[in-house]
């Protein structure tokens, strides 16, 4: 089908095969679940960035993961990423950590998809606390402007933004 409209209109552009895979489905549970991940969010964050830059992310692959493990803890899903195909390896394992990557722009443009939509999720939650804390700012009311201002600081500052 796809096939057969791209031979009758050569300009096309390819379409993601990928996109509505199952395989697709394991990135955006995992997406999803990183509000629930708490300080590790930040790390995860960074690294899926180094990833849709074309860099690598060490990890432990755990190949005989099962299905009822899967979501059993925040880390295995670097397992299924790799299990999946939405992440390959390079170079040698050392031992069960892996140098993984993602393997092609079609996955890529997926991650960006998904880590935007988590993203602009992120943004819009910000807007109603930014609407809370100007609220009580305005209303004088000092211990619910601390207690946003401290909610918004510890969800977005790290301690690697400390400078050296």
């Amino acid at each position: 089908m796809r096939f057969q409209r791209k031979r009758r209109h050569k300009n096309l552009p390819p379409q993601n095969y990928w996109l509505n895979t199952s395989g697709n489905d394991v990135l955006k549970r995992f997406v999803k679940s990183m509000d629930a991940m708490g300080d590790r969010k930040m790390l995860t964050k960074t690294e899926m960035e180094q990833l849709v830059n074309g860099e690598e992310v060490q990890k432990e692959i755990r190949q005989e993961l099962t299905y009822p493990e899967l979501y059993s803890s925040p880390d295995n899903i670097w397992s299924a990423l790799f299990m999946t195909g939405c992440l390959n390896w390079r170079g040698e394992p050392d031992g069960k950590r892996y140098r993984l990557v993602i393997p092609n722009r079609e996955i890529r443009n997926i991650f960006t998809e998904q880590i935007l939509t988590l993203f602009k999720e992120e943004a819009s939650k910000d807007g109603k606390l930014l609407n809370a804390f100007c609220n009580a700012l305005e209303a004088g009311k000092p211990e619910e402007v601390e207690r946003l201002f401290t909610s918004y600081m510890e969800k977005t500052v790290s301690i690697r933004d400390t400078m050296d």
